[in-house]
């Protein structure tokens, strides 16, 4: 069960970004897993746009 009932599985997470943007500027994010026009991808795009210190993007070979 989600905690944001305001967010459904059609919500774009730039949107869900852009609803918690305290938790993630002028922090440090990790995205594990990404990919080229992955779901990751799209994810760490959205985390960059609300301007973290730093965004460490990890993938396994």
């Amino acid at each position: 069960m989600a905690t944001h009932s305001e967010f459904g599985e059609t919500t774009p997470g730039s949107e869900v970004a852009k609803f918690f943007p305290d938790q993630i500027r002028g922090r440090i994010a990790l995205v594990t897993g990404i990919s080229p026009r992955s779901i990751t991808q799209k994810t760490a795009l959205a985390f960059a746009s609300q301007t973290p210190d730093l965004l460490i993007l990890a993938s396994g070979t």
